[in-house]
């Protein structure tokens, strides 16, 4: 056979070159030279095919739409919670003017009664 494996802490043979590279398994399969770098070629044309670089770009913008929905529905979200701390802190003051009205009639009334 003219393919070899060759660990990690190996040398590579004489006129061999590596043509793939296995991470799983922690080692190098070499060719004889020439035939190496047709090997890789062919095997990088092989997983662009399987895996399609075009669809990682693909995927990219997908995550990035994705992510920009929830932005998007986490800024309007946020707009509401704004809009409704508004809206409370104007009933607030509006019920502090009330209750004040109202205390300061209630003081005049003792006022009278006494």
């Amino acid at each position: 056979m003219i393919a070899k494996f060759i660990g990690p802490n190996e040398m590579i043979p004489r006129g061999y070159g590596v043509a793939w590279v296995d991470y799983a398994q922690h080692r190098s399969m070499c060719l004889p030279i020439p035939i190496n770098v047709i090997w890789r070629c062919v095997a990088g044309a092989w997983c662009r095919c399987k895996h399609g670089w075009w669809r990682g770009a693909q995927r990219h913008e997908l995550e990035i739409s994705g992510r920009d929905a929830k932005i998007g529905a986490l800024q309007r979200r946020c707009d509401e919670l704004e809009k409704q701390n508004n809206r409370l802190i104007a009933e607030t003051a509006r019920l502090k003017t009330v209750g004040t009205s109202l205390f300061r009639d209630l003081k005049k009334a003792k006022k009278r009664g006494e």
